[in-house]
């Protein structure tokens, strides 16, 4: 059957100055810039694997992928219709020789075509458990926002799972839940090791945290200079850019 929505449904963006073309529901969930920041935050390396726990329409693998050449990366997502312009994507692209979608649910792993093993995990995981906000009533958008089908728990399982000792697994999460994200990693032995904050603008609270958990590791955390999305003026900063338009 075929669960992809028709065309006028659809939009699609330009990344990367054009490199990179997404296709994403026009009314469903849409990835923002805390996908693309989450991307430029994984320090892959070539011939490594990249695992993405909820891809959605693929984007983390997709912008990946072309920041590390010889890279792969697997994006797992439970909701067919996601599943299906993800994969649209990876053709659109041209990158079906180092991305593949598979359509599995990550809670039930191990599961076919999701490697039992990766050099890497990320995700974008839902930011608010039931019971806090109104769920959406999208079922794209609530079970991206609020943990409906998978928990921050359930995230930090299967990055446990498909992590060797030493392993990374990388995060986009909102600040003010860093202590439920920190106690749910530690309880999972996945050491938070590295943190990074995302504001909106300098003087504004941090909305978003980057953080990089290593399974097994010792504990020590690294704080990193923290990313200023826009100027004064609405704007922009210069590194904001430089992750939206990267030179190759």
């Amino acid at each position: 059957m075929n669960t992809m929505p028709p065309p006028g449904d659809l939009t699609e963006d330009a990344m990367f100055g054009g490199r990179v073309r997404v296709l994403q529901p026009r009314k469903g969930y849409r990835f923002s810039i805390d996908a693309v920041a989450l991307a430029a935050f994984i320090p892959a390396g070539t011939g490594q694997t990249l695992v993405d726990l909820g891809t959605g329409c693929g984007v983390i693998p997709l912008l990946a992928a072309h920041r590390i050449p010889g890279l792969s990366a697997v994006g797992v997502e439970i909701q067919e219709d996601l599943a299906a312009i993800a994969r649209q994507n990876v053709e659109l692209n041209a990158m079906g020789d180092r991305v593949c979608v598979v359509r599995a649910d990550f809670t039930a792993l191990p599961a076919p075509g999701v490697p039992r093993r990766a050099d890497l995990v990320c995700a974008n995981p839902p930011y608010r458990p039931l019971g806090q906000g109104n769920v959406n009533p999208h079922s794209q958008k609530a079970l991206a926002r609020h943990e409906l089908a998978a928990t921050l728990s359930d995230v930090a399982a299967a990055a446990g799972k498909l992590l060797a000792s030493r392993g990374p697994l990388f995060l986009v999460y909102p600040a003010q839940r860093l202590t439920d994200l920190f106690f749910t990693l530690r309880q999972a032995r996945l050491e938070p090791r590295r943190l990074r904050l995302i504001h909106t603008r300098a003087l504004d609270p941090a909305r978003l945290a980057l953080v990089e958990a290593v399974k097994n590791a010792a504990p020590g955390l690294s704080v990193d200079p923290p990313l200023v999305l826009y100027e004064p003026g609405g704007e922009y900063t210069a590194e904001t850019r430089d992750i939206l338009y990267p030179v190759d």
